[in-house]
């Protein structure tokens, strides 16, 4: 019998439809072409970029070759960091000026790179730079939130093959975050309880759902995922702000984090993905309400009139079983 689950973080709702439930290799991927051609995030071709913002290197000077990790504002941004995000409103319409921060975050010199590949010290890197971003991001005024998120393959919406996450950063906070704080700080005041401390120990108790743990960190696959083997990454004591990690603990998540998408390679066939890193807004204190939390979605299925029309997802895998294929 299908079950229609409420995901206990937010309002969204999803439909499990058990009665058609996929294995790993039920899902029928077209298969990937590697474009040839010019890439501007190849070592040596930093004069195609705008200048860096941040780099790790071990030879050269900014936008020379010699870097490990780069940083540059997106050539083509969503956003733009210019001007203030002045608001313009009426009785029903509401605008703001397109004021933000859009940079890509290249992982590696080596193009054909998968992001699993990288050493322990590039991935303990890379997850150093989203802290470091995060921070500058914050310093400026005009921002009120910043996502880090992670396109892989076409499907997932990646137009450049070369590895890399991007950061933007906007004078907002944007829906989905403000459904979470709303919801978990709704929690909060009825329980006298973290909502996220609360689920993340009941998961570990009941076991079902949990994917791998740490000493520190636990992935698991949520209650009500949106989409077929979706995980969730969450830092086992509370922890609102992703930035507030200490060095060790950077570490330590590297090494979980690239063991758990080298596994998700693995078990999926290296599917499309994307993946989102939700942390507090910029200028709030440590929320004793809200946990950072990364969120990794493979595209196997497509979102078409059905969720479009209702908001909800239709997922032919039970979360259960999910956990079981990919629990290591």
């Amino acid at each position: 019998m299908p079950e229609i689950r409420k995901d206990p973080t937010s309002s969204r709702w999803a439909v499990i439809s058990t009665e058609r439930s996929k294995r790993p290799g039920d899902f029928d991927l077209p298969p990937v072409t590697k474009k040839a051609g010019f890439c501007p995030f190849c070592e040596g071709n930093e004069s195609s970029t705008p200048p860096e913002t941040y780099s790790v290197r071990d030879t050269g000077k900014p936008d020379e070759p010699g870097w490990k990790i780069r940083v540059v504002p997106n050539k083509f941004p969503a956003l733009k960091n210019e001007g203030e995000p002045t608001r313009h409103t009426n009785e029903i319409f509401s605008m703001i000026e397109g004021t933000g921060i859009h940079e890509v975050i290249v992982e590696t010199p080596e193009h054909n790179k998968k992001f699993f590949e990288l050493g322990d010290e590039e991935f303990y890197g890379v997850i150093s730079a989203y802290k470091k971003r995060l921070i500058a991001s914050a310093a400026d005024p005009r921002i009120e939130y910043t996502l880090i998120f992670r396109n892989s393959g076409l499907l997932a919406g990646a137009s450049l093959e070369h590895p890399h996450s991007q950061l933007i950063a906007l004078p907002l906070i944007p829906v989905a975050l403000e459904d979470e704080l709303k919801t978990s700080k709704t929690f909060h005041a009825l329980h006298d309880k973290c909502l996220f401390c609360e689920m993340i120990a009941r998961e570990i108790t009941e076991g079902s759902r949990i994917i791998s743990t740490s000493n520190d960190f636990v992935a698991l696959s949520p209650y009500a995922p949106r989409f077929p083997f979706e995980m969730w990454v969450f830092p086992k004591k509370h922890a609102s702000h992703f930035e507030s990690m200490d060095d060790s603990s950077i570490r330590e998540l590297s090494v979980f984090f690239k063991t758990l998408m080298k596994h998700f390679a693995s078990v999926l066939d290296d599917p499309p993905y994307n993946f989102m890193l939700h942390t507090a807004p910029a200028r709030s204190e440590g929320l004793n309400h809200f946990h950072w939390h990364f969120e990794i979605t493979p595209c196997l299925t497509h979102i078409a009139g059905f969720e479009r029309g209702s908001g909800f997802y239709i997922n032919p895998t039970p979360p259960e079983e999910a956990a079981k294929h990919l629990k290591f």
